[in-house]
């Protein structure tokens, strides 16, 4: 492949979309050297690597970065609070590869994670947060009848997002 002919490693036929899914994303001035282009792949196989379905988490104890996030493009990811960021995690844990193949897949779980945590602090979230946001993050039983009880009670979880940063809360 390209990558491995520059000297990249770990780009596999099976991850190919994903890497390609991050370069086009990022503005050249990142990517225009082996070591940022293989820092790209390094951090998406992290998050390649915690998306494992229903399988036990083949890296116990370890969870991808903000950093990481920002580094393969995922901006809205990168931008989360410590509550974003460890909920779109426990999110990402319990998806397939194909949850996360791409930066825009990954953007997407983090904006319905932000949303989750904005609304527990009480912000004015725009827009505000929906069915989509609530079946894109895995959570079942929400239905357009229970949407305003399910917002309140989220509202009415700590300010600080301690009450929504796993996928169980």
């Amino acid at each position: 492949s390209t990558y491995a002919t520059a000297g990249v490693t770990g780009v596999t036929s099976a991850n190919l979309g994903a890497m390609n899914s991050a370069l086009a994303v990022l503005d050249a001035t990142v990517t225009d050297t082996l070591p940022e282009v293989q820092a790209v792949v390094s951090s998406y196989l992290v998050i390649l690597a915690e998306a494992n379905g229903p399988l036990d988490d083949a890296t116990p104890g370890i969870d991808v970065l903000a950093g990481q996030y920002l580094t393969v493009g995922a901006t809205v990811a990168g931008g989360l609070n410590v509550p974003g960021l460890a909920l779109l995690n426990d999110v990402v844990k319990t998806l397939e590869t194909s949850g996360v193949d791409t930066v825009a897949k990954i953007d997407a779980l983090a904006a319905a994670a932000g949303r989750v945590v904005m609304t527990a602090a009480g912000s004015v979230v725009t827009p505000a947060l929906g069915l989509g946001d609530l079946t894109a993050l895995g959570i079942t039983g929400a239905t357009s009848d229970n949407l305003p009880a399910l917002r309140n009670a989220i509202a009415a979880t700590p300010d600080n997002g301690s009450g929504v940063d796993t996928k169980a809360e």
